[in-house]
């Protein structure tokens, strides 16, 4: 996913990315990556053990954390 990361965010936003890849974990990793970021998995298909997908860059995810409560414990 370093490899993702570095290419996508070398990119404009809205433009498609097209990924192939012949990992089996890759068919998990990718759309997780993808919720996880905020960027658009526009398609993925499998055909004779690789893995296309289409990506689109989308502005970035604000990574927001909630205050923890502590003080009922």
């Amino acid at each position: 996913m370093i490899g993702l990361n570095k290419v996508i965010n070398g990119m404009p936003i809205g433009d498609v990315l097209e990924m192939v890849s012949d990992e089996e974990v890759s068919r998990l990793d990718v759309p997780s990556w993808c919720r996880r970021t905020g960027h658009e998995l526009v398609d993925m298909t499998e055909s004779e053990g690789e893995f296309l997908f289409i990506i689109r860059k989308c502005r970035p995810v604000r990574n927001v954390r909630r205050k923890r409560d502590f003080s009922r414990y």
